[in-house]
């Protein structure tokens, strides 16, 4: 059962809420894959080629524009129905740090495999694991970096302040 909120407009249920949060964090992750598509294809290099750039740059251009109108939509929604951009955000600093710690493990699991075994001659072997052991350091270069940052810091509480305020119609 819908009830009328402030100026009429429709209040929807909490579970209603959390739902369409839940849907329109979906649609901004998808426009994000179609951003990064465009951006990879137009100039950002990359290590193995993820896209093949078929898209003319005039299209491109266009289809970048046309993402921000959708998602300035979005926002527009939300807004409307007082869903706060920061409904299920995690800090970035903890991604970044899960991400750092999977490439350590990955490297740390390519230095203990056999590649003399799988065709390296022993000496081309141990050239690997020391390439492998040198993008270690970098990553726990990386990794100290803001590490005596907690997880979140000022932005995850600018973040509850404003989800606050979202939830006592502030």
């Amino acid at each position: 059962m819908m009830v009328q909120g402030k100026g009429g407009r429709p209040v929807i249920r909490e579970n209603g809420l959390r739902s369409l949060a839940v849907s329109f964090r979906y649609i901004d992750t998808v426009l994000s894959a179609i951003e990064e598509v465009l951006e990879e294809t137009a100039s950002r290099p990359r290590a193995f080629l993820h896209y093949i750039p078929d898209i003319p740059a005039p299209e491109r251009e266009e289809l970048a524009e046309r993402v921000c109108a959708f998602r300035e939509r979005l926002r527009h929604e939300m807004g409307s129905l007082g869903i706060s951009p920061h409904a299920g955000a995690v800090p970035a600093s903890r991604v970044v740090r899960a991400d750092l710690t999977t490439i350590e493990i990955t490297l740390e699991e390519l230095k203990r495999k056999d590649w003399a075994d799988l065709g390296l001659s022993r000496d081309a072997a141990e050239d690997l694991c020391s390439a492998f052991s040198v993008m270690q350091e970098m990553v726990a270069e990386m990794a100290g970096i803001g590490a005596s940052h907690p997880p979140g810091g000022q932005a995850k509480a600018e973040g509850d302040k404003q989800e606050r305020g979202h939830r006592s119609g502030e």
